[in-house]
């Protein structure tokens, strides 16, 4: 007997492109606000991630001291601030896809996304404070709430069991024979 070799690909645990799509969506998102609100107030379009560059690579006392953002802080910040959100893209996917296989986790990652506002609230509470309301902790929430709601949206455009899961409703576990066959084809064409 002849042994064969599968030609199949090997499936990778989630598809990474669809997290690091969500992140860059976010962070493209959250850039854009801060420069519309920039240009809206008459300050530069790059002057939040040039604060923000000063701040993190200088320091608090770096904007007291009168020093400005340079396009080194601004270029490093963005870098930061992408990366983050890639990295942050990658868990919603991974949460997205344990959503998809366990419906009722729904509940479990809508805390999770309240958990990772909390420290963001702290952190603009408390940069707020340090910039002297050069950013208002109004428009890091709003920014924040801006990309949750794009990164959720793409991931509900690209997966139709999270689209079916939550239209059906996080806990229902009522559904009859019907649904339950549609939602389980739905998952197999899904993970195929």
């Amino acid at each position: 007997m002849e042994d064969t070799i599968s030609t199949q690909p090997i499936k990778p645990l989630f598809d990474i492109k669809d997290g690091i799509s969500a992140g860059l969506l976010g962070a493209s998102v959250v850039a854009l606000f801060f420069i519309f609100t920039n240009v809206l107030a008459g300050h530069p379009p790059l002057q939040t991630p040039a604060v923000l560059g000063a701040l993190v690579f200088e320091g608090p006392d770096a904007l007291s001291n009168g020093i400005g953002g340079t396009w080194g802080h601004i270029a490093g910040y963005s870098a930061l601030h992408f990366g983050a959100f890639i990295v942050l893209g990658l868990g919603m996917k991974a949460l997205a896809n344990f959503i998809a296989k366990i419906p009722a986790m729904g509940g479990f990652a809508i805390l999770m996304l309240a958990i990772v506002e909390i420290p963001i609230i702290v952190l603009a509470l408390t940069v707020g404070a340090k910039l002297a309301l050069t950013l208002h902790v109004v428009e890091i929430l709003a920014a924040n709430i801006l990309a949750t709601v794009t990164m959720v949206g793409y991931f509900f455009a690209r997966s139709e069991i999270l689209h079916m899961t939550f239209s059906k409703g996080l806990w229902d576990h009522a559904l009859n024979r019907r649904q339950r066959r549609r939602l389980t084809q739905w998952r197999r064409l899904e993970n195929a």
